[in-house]
């Protein structure tokens, strides 16, 4: 996820940088830094988890292609693999 993203989904949530990093139970100075270079490949989907919950929403990591099928997590996805077993 790109850093313009967090930065746009803390502003829906009503929130700035730094409430966003406490609330996420991150140090303002780490998140700015991770946030200054870009976010993608250096905030983990764990981290990313962690901002969704502190924003309020739910974050989902996933590939779908035009024929439906969907990679990842997903909503849904522990209900399928579990019809599965």
């Amino acid at each position: 996820m790109k850093a313009d993203d967090i930065k746009r989904a803390a502003g829906c949530a009503g929130l700035n940088i730094t409430e966003l990093a406490n609330k996420a139970g991150q140090g303002k100075h780490n998140l700015y830094n991770k946030l200054a270079r870009g976010g993608i490949g250096i905030i983990t989907d764990k981290e990313l988890e962690n901002l969704a919950q502190a924003m309020g929403a739910k974050y989902y990591c996933f590939m779908e292609f035009p024929n439906g099928a969907k990679f990842g997590d997903y909503p849904g996805a522990n209900k399928e693999k579990e019809e599965d077993e």
